[in-house]
């Protein structure tokens, strides 16, 4: 892992943990992001310091576990190319009574195939 992700890893783990959840004020001065429940001191984005937009907020709220999940498609695609980038993937047997055979041989772009279907969901 290279060390931006690291530090970005970091900042989400010594932050406030979720879930966060979003306050909006009945007299229209906008929204908070609360850790929750709400009640004292659970303002994330501080007392008066209210958003003005709900898709700010929703931002601010929804990034703990957003940040999270994105880090874990980063780990895992760094993963499977780290199986592609080694070259003992593609030393080959010869000794195999049918002839050269590569790790690259057996998997056959596999690992490849089931990390791509994963981004596209």
């Amino acid at each position: 892992m290279n060390d931006r992700i690291q530090e970005i890893r970091e900042r989400l783990e010594a932050a406030s943990p979720g879930p966060w959840t979003i306050y909006e004020y009945s007299d229209y001065r906008g929204y908070e992001v609360h850790k929750y429940p709400i009640g004292y001191k659970s303002a994330i984005t501080g007392w008066g310091k209210v958003l003005q937009t709900k898709e700010d907020a929703s931002l601010i709220a929804n990034a703990p576990t957003d940040i999270s999940y994105l880090l874990s498609e980063v780990e895992r695609l760094q993963t499977a190319l780290e199986f592609y980038a080694d070259e003992k993937t593609y030393e080959t047997n010869v000794v195999d009574q049918w002839g050269p055979v590569t790790k690259i041989d057996f998997d056959s772009g596999e690992r490849a195939r089931t990390n791509l279907s994963h981004l596209k969901g």
